[in-house]
């Protein structure tokens, strides 16, 4: 038992942590925004996810399955996370952008406005997309380990990743996702861990996972290749300075306007990983711990469905009316631009998508009686994050138009996402301190950067650089059972300036996709408060 001495009051202790997590800790790590902030275990959230060499329970089966071995009999854990995010954009004009619209005549209703998430969007299997003021979900696990026993087995439900929003009808940030919804939810998680001697010990887990994908993404085009289309119709539709074999005059196409609407959603329900996780402890005040988590490569299938604006469907129909005048050969320029369809395109599709394989290493050392710090490594594959292409089963060819425009990002085969993620390092610090025996109080820090290179950054994922900082309680019952409490806030940032990434904002007259913002500059805010709690006990 520890020795008993006078305790300073909770709050200079937390004070204390945050104050010694924070000194010394200048340097900007690399990490990914969604790592680890939805396994719903509060105690890795309050030490900022640093418990590679101190497992935290039966959620050691995501962390490192090796830290089983410590669970006695029979256990049960449940736990709750609810979340509040904020994802916010501004969309700022710049002097030369103005310039180049008032020489052309023009006006962009985007200019100097502003964007805000309307609700968090979650993507479930057997139920779809459902939109939430805030996120909230109860999970949990069970391990069993038998009576004086070296092998400890266990499962649980938790989520490598969940990140999904959806935004309002008229809000200026659609163009870059009226709604996204990313989930991966491993269902059963069979682990074994074997405790191999009083210092060592590893374990395994298999990993059954659900992945899912939805995107909702009006598409606009600042572009000079449509401008030019739009004074065309101009000319021809309304001055009448110029005459035209075909009826351009149905619609008015405009590089403002809503061009067209992607929408899809792509599932697989079987997707297997594996955790390997060893633990050593040569001491009882010293522990170091290593975790490999290996990656998943899943196809994903579903439906892709094209809606054209309204506009692009009068001038659509007003071309194949006068093609239709022309007889066989008019007919046959309709079916191989697939106009007799004008309005919607359905059709299956594929997302081959590798969730990135992750390690990680750290020590925990009882530096006193009552304080501890734990920091950890760690390394995220994130590369194989290059570009998500979705194909589509039968083609659609009224988007062979956007081919040549686009790079062929957009074709009548596929829609390609260019992303170029690179891998990430990144490192935490997790401190606690043993306020009584019962009780404990924690804190962690863990500085983040994203995985996008500057020139692929969008608002789509606006994932900036990233601050988690986090603090907790553990406080165990009389009965036995623990009690976790975690708060954390996470906040993002990115100043995307103009014409410098190619998925946002770029005036590239080859470019006519992922343009939407092009010539402004683009401000993002991710701003997340977070509070997980979590009850064990012996069952």
């Amino acid at each position: 038992m520890m020795n008993r001495q006078r305790k300073p009051s909770i709050g200079l202790c937390l004070i204390g942590l945050l104050g010694l997590s924070l000194s010394g800790l200048s340097n900007i790590a690399q990490a990914q925004l969604h790592q680890n902030l939805f396994i719903g275990n509060a105690k890795a959230l309050a030490l900022g996810n640093a418990v590679t060499a101190d497992p935290p329970g039966i959620d050691s089966i995501h962390f490192n399955p090796s830290g089983l071995t410590k669970l006695k009999g029979r256990q049960y854990q449940m736990k709750g996370i609810f979340a509040t995010v904020d994802i916010r954009g501004e969309f700022n004009s710049t002097p030369e952008y103005d310039a180049l619209l008032a020489s052309a005549g023009l006006d962009d209703p985007l200019r100097n406005t502003e964007s805000e998430v309307e609700s968090l969007s979650i993507l479930l299997p057997q139920i779809g997309v459902v939109d939430l003021p805030f996120a909230a979900t109860v999970l949990g696990g069970y391990s069993y380990q038998p009576p004086g026993g070296d092998i400890t087995f266990a499962t649980a439900v938790y989520s490598p990743l969940i990140f999904g929003y959806t935004r309002a009808d008229d809000d200026d940030g659609r163009f870059q996702g009226q709604s996204l919804a990313l989930t991966r939810l491993t269902y059963f998680s069979p682990t074994v861990a074997f405790q191999v001697n009083d210092e060592w010990s590893v374990g395994a887990s298999i990993g059954f996972s659900y992945m899912g994908f939805y995107l909702d993404i009006p598409l606009r085009a600042p572009n000079p290749v449509v401008a030019a289309v739009s004074q065309l119709q101009n000319d021809v539709c309304v001055a009448g300075t110029v005459e035209f074999p075909i009826d351009l005059c149905g619609g008015d196409v405009s590089p403002f306007g809503v061009l067209a609407t992607i929408e899809g959603k792509l599932e697989e329900t079987f997707s297997p990983s594996i955790n390997i996780g060893v633990t050593w402890e040569p001491t009882p005040w010293f522990s170091w711990g290593f975790v490999y988590q290996s990656e998943a490569a899943m196809t994903l299938k579903g439906d892709i469905t094209v809606t054209w604006g309204e506009e692009i469907t009068g001038v659509i129909n007003g071309i194949r009316g006068s093609l239709e005048q022309q007889g066989t050969t008019g007919q046959a320029l309709i079916d191989l631009m697939g106009l007799e369809d004008s309005e919607q395109t359905t059709t299956g599709a594929t997302l081959n998508l590798t969730h990135p394989a992750h390690a990680a290493t750290g020590i925990s050392v009882r530096v006193t009686p009552r304080w501890k710090v734990n920091i950890d490594v760690k390394w995220t594959e994130f590369s194989v994050w290059d570009q998500w292409e979705f194909k589509y089963d039968n083609e659609i060819p009224l988007l062979m138009i956007a081919g040549p425009l686009s790079q062929n990002m957009m074709n009548q085969e596929h829609l390609v996402f260019n992303r170029q993620n690179h891998d990430v390092t990144t490192w935490a610090i997790g401190m606690e301190y043993q306020y009584s025996d019962a009780l404990a109080l924690r804190i962690g820090y863990e500085p983040r950067t994203s995985p996008v290179p500057d020139d692929k950054r969008d608002f789509v994922l606006p994932l900036g650089d990233t601050t988690l900082i986090a603090i907790g309680l553990h406080y165990r019952t009389l009965d036995g059972g623990e009690w976790d409490f975690a708060l954390a806030h996470v906040y993002s940032e990115q100043d995307i300036e103009a014409n410098s990434s190619t998925n946002i904002n770029t005036l590239a007259t080859d470019n006519l996709v992922y343009n939407p913002y092009a010539g402004i500059d683009v401000k993002t805010v991710v701003d997340s408060y977070m509070f997980e709690l979590s009850y064990a006990t012996e069952f």
